[in-house]
């Protein structure tokens, strides 16, 4: 009988692994199709619109520059594409695409934007967990799982502002509270608000970034102490409505 089960987990499992293996491989080609087609309009290799690291990031910004009025929705939709991939499937360089959302689109359009993004690319990546990730998750990081559930447990009379301080103050990485939330049973609105909303101070910064970008050598450049101390003031305006919710909340009795 465990032999059965067993045998019904591991198959479970594979299937887990065959479905995202499958998103991800179909996603990919759609991804390379889009940006084969852009960087045709564009006169630019394919692999240029997908940077990895800052001078491939100013390289494409500066490319991108000479073009960006004639072509701007080409230049929006990549980029919107990009970011989403990534995001979606936990690829890192969300830090790259903000400074070059700054760079491409200042800051009053760039802000918004990846703020926008990047809860759209965390709610895929929380939508291909619920589908496929619980098994994988599971098997590779029960720990960290079970501390969340009875964190998330704790909170339960507020959790926006428990999930907003997971953002601010990410003691558990982004893409495993993606991956975790709906294990856990964070539900769908929530979470994409609190991505929204908690991820504003460090888009903030890497956006801000973007407008000066000649001057970044590396993205340790991005938190100088004056940049530090931008963080914690935005942190604290997002974070202090729940600081002050909590106070006034009635404890529960005891029975």
């Amino acid at each position: 009988m465990q032999q059965a089960q067993s045998q019904g987990s591991n198959v479970s499992l594979v299937g887990s692994i065959a479905g995202i293996m499958a998103t991800f491989v179909a996603s990919s080609i759609t991804l390379y199709c889009l940006l084969s087609q852009v960087a045709s309009q564009l006169s630019m290799r394919a692999s240029a619109l997908f940077p990895t690291n800052i001078d491939q990031m100013k390289e494409l910004s500066t490319a991108l520059e000479d073009v960006k009025d004639h072509h701007f929705a080409l230049i929006l939709i990549s980029f919107c594409a990009v970011y989403i991939f990534k995001q979606s499937f936990a690829i890192p360089g969300s830090v790259i695409m903000n400074i070059l959302g700054g760079a491409l689109f200042g800051l009053w359009l760039g802000f918004p934007l990846v703020c926008l993004l990047s809860a759209s690319g965390s709610t895929c990546c929380y939508l291909l967990s619920r589908t496929f990730g619980k098994r994988i998750i599971l098997r590779c990081q029960p720990n960290r799982v079970k501390q969340l559930q009875e964190l998330l447990m704790d909170s339960r009379g507020g959790m926006i502002f428990f999930l907003l301080s997971l953002r601010l103050f990410p003691v558990t990485p982004n893409w495993l509270l993606n991956m975790a939330s709906p294990i856990v049973g964070v539900p769908l609105l929530p979470f994409f608000f609190s991505v929204f909303i908690g991820l504003m101070p460090y888009n903030f910064i890497c956006v801000n970034a973007g407008l000066v970008i000649s001057n970044l050598k590396s993205t340790a450049d991005l938190f100088e102490t004056s940049t530090i101390i931008k963080l914690v003031i935005l942190s604290l305006a997002v974070f202090t409505p729940g600081i002050v919710l909590n106070c006034f909340r009635k404890p529960k009795p005891l029975i």
